[in-house]
């Protein structure tokens, strides 16, 4: 997610420094004809006064009130937007008139990729306190994805761009990006879904590891506070004060993982559980250092980590799914009719595809639609079968999704035909996945479509398994047309980097054997702070919470996690709880602390199955605080 801070500011760098300069004018705007005036004046200062730095390095007055106002940290212009989004009422207004400066020079003025590259380094250096290494690392990995989807599509517009990745902010999304499935008929929904097994001897045991960001080049006692997108790296030297140097373990600032952290997490897993059914394995393997990515290094890097798993879990199943970390540059996944070699997917797809069936993980069926697209599916038992998305075509900063929903439409018509062939042998089916469904991540479209697919085989679904987030915490699906019954589940595994203000965990799922659906859940975490205390010693893993214990559930079932969605409304202590367990007592987290609005935010997220569809949300923050 790191290259969210510089490829998002430099797309859309203007975001707070218009919240700032402009919202007096904005007020003062009351028709949407003097709002098109206001922007094609802007975006026509703009376009001049970037040339003109560019050339030049002159930097006219209207040029520094977009960038002297620049916050100190890009990161947390995003995170505004990512939580609060509805508090940047100009937001739109400055992606596209960044974005249509682009655009013009691009479109009108045949724009040499070299020149763009150039114009974006310059705005990278004044906007953020990156190195130019970085910088130009970005930009030059970023530049020829977006000018092929820029080039190859000359109807693309400023506002249709930002309406994608700013969800929300800009109105309603374009229907350009919609798409449909063609979904079969199925039972009206009109009751949540309320099976549910007791505990037994013969549940399965399923570990869930995710978002491990190994960083090949991490130091312990590097400088853990450099200007970088991530720290404590050989490069970032050693800090005169000692205490900004990364610790031995990891690191809770903005550190990758090292090689001793995440091969002491997997060896401790298979120490302390002897009976393992299945590993769940969804992905963001390698570091945040988007800036230097390359094939050969992802491979290096993601092949190390492969081989540790299967020397660790031996002949255990391991069910991997790919993270948006995994592509080069990350997060573009480009659709299979993209054959150029420096944009193409193909690579990554192979690979996964070699070395998987090389450690034995999958068969031949899988391993055709995994070259194909990143997809598969597999048969663990008699009636249990997994699927695994390659959900990254969802992720709203790939690029990909402006120029083609063709494959991503193609890949969920693939699961709703898979899950209806599951369903004609009376099979129960996990879902596998990198990107939640229901946060600002995933662009609508496609949490539509997929929410209709789980609709219809919510009954055969036993229960869905994500990351992203590094966040321990979990989303209830309710069915389409109400939001109101319950139907699904989906458990995030959290992360195994400490990356950033958290603590390493991992999850145990027991799964019953009946509807395969998660009957307890037990997270694991070790203490960031602890462990570098005693460097010499082995970090001191331990049980963080048992779900069930924790929470006084009787079943595991949609609907009683929707009951459970509301008790953490209405009640103060038990939504902090859950606070603390969903962001694994990290150290620096638990100090800043979690306030009403915070409090209501997470609850929020619980029972939001679509970017903004709030029917759900609003019922159960109505009755917030009710209790204590």
């Amino acid at each position: 997610m790191m290259s969210l801070r510089i490829v998002a500011i430099l797309l859309f760098g203007v975001v707070s420094v218009c919240s700032t300069k402009f919202d007096q004018v904005d007020q003062e705007i009351s028709t949407s004809h003097h709002v098109s005036m206001f922007l094609d004046i802007m975006e026509k200062g703009l376009i001049y006064s970037l040339r003109n730095f560019t050339q030049t390095g002159y930097r006219s007055d209207f040029f520094k009130n977009f960038i002297e106002t620049i916050p100190e940290d890009p990161e947390v212009i995003l995170a505004k937007l990512e939580e609060n989004p509805e508090k940047f009422v100009l937001t739109c207004t400055a992606c596209r008139v960044y974005v249509a400066s682009l655009l013009s020079d691009r479109r009108n003025n045949n724009a040499s990729p070299e020149e763009l590259a150039d114009s974006a380094f310059g705005m990278c250096r004044i906007v953020t306190d990156f190195s130019d290494e970085v910088c130009r690392g970005v930009i030059d990995l970023n530049v020829e994805p977006m000018i092929f989807v820029v080039d190859s599509r000359p109807s693309l517009t400023a506002t249709q761009m930002c309406g994608l990745v700013l969800q929300g902010d800009c109105g309603a999304l374009d229907p350009m990006f919609s798409f449909t499935v063609s979904v079969s008929a199925g039972p009206v929904i009109n009751q949540p879904k309320s099976v549910s097994t007791p505990r037994g001897p013969n549940d399965l045991v399923i570990i869930h590891v995710t978002d491990m960001h190994y960083d090949e080049n991490y130091r312990e006692g590097n400088n853990a506070n450099c200007i970088n997108p991530i720290c404590c790296r050989v490069r970032d030297g050693i800090p005169s004060n000692p205490s900004d140097g990364g610790g031995f373990w990891g690191d809770y600032r903005h550190c990758g993982t090292p090689w001793r952290s995440v091969e002491n997490t997997l060896r401790r897993i298979r120490s302390a559980h002897p009976r393992i059914d299945l590993v769940y394995h969804t992905g963001d393997m390698r570091d945040h250092g988007v800036w230097e990515t390359s094939v050969a290094a992802t491979q290096r890097i993601t092949g190390r980590l492969y081989d540790l798993f299967r020397e660790v879990f031996g002949n255990i199943p391991v069910i991997h799914s790919l993270g948006n970390h995994e592509a080069q540059p990350v997060n573009q996944f480009a659709p299979s009719t993209v054959t150029r070699p420096s944009l193409s997917a193909s690579w990554l797809y192979n690979f996964s595809a070699d070395t998987w069936l090389r450690h034995g993980w999958i068969n031949a069926a899988a391993a055709s639609t995994i070259r194909f697209g990143g997809y598969y599916t597999l048969l663990i038992r008699t009636g249990f079968r997994v699927i695994v998305l390659n959900n990254n075509d969802c992720y709203k900063y790939n690029w990909w999704v402006m120029y083609s929903r063709s494959e991503i439409q193609g890949q969920l018509q693939w699961l709703h035909n898979t899950l209806l062939a599951a369903e004609a042998s009376n099979e129960r089916v996990h879902l596998l996945m990198h990107i939640p469904s229901g946060g600002s991540s995933c662009f609508r479209p496609w949490s539509i479509q997929f929410r209709r697919i789980v609709d219809r085989f919510h009954m055969i679904i036993g229960g869905q398994f994500v990351g992203h987030s590094h966040r321990d915490e979990f989303e209830v699906f309710y069915d389409s047309a109400s939001a109101q019954h319950a139907i699904n589940v989906a458990w995030n595994g959290g992360s195994t980097t400490a990356y950033n203000n958290i603590n390493p965990n991992y999850n145990l799922y027991f799964v019953d054997p009946i509807h395969y659906q998660v009957n307890d859940k037990e997270s694991y975490i070790f203490s960031i702070s602890e462990a570098n205390r005693t460097p010499s010693q082995s970090p001191r893993w331990f049980l963080h919470y048992n779900f069930r214990t924790a929470f006084g559930l009787s079943d595991f079932s949609p609907a009683s996690l929707d009951r459970l969605a509301f008790d953490l409304s209405r009640n103060r202590n038990l939504s902090r709880n859950y606070w603390v367990f969903r962001n694994k007592a990290g150290d620096p987290i638990m100090q800043r602390g979690c306030d009403d609005n915070c409090l209501r935010s997470q609850v929020c997220r619980i029972v939001t199955n679509e970017f903004q569809e709030l029917r759900r949300c609003n019922q159960v923050l109505a009755v917030f605080g009710t209790v204590a």
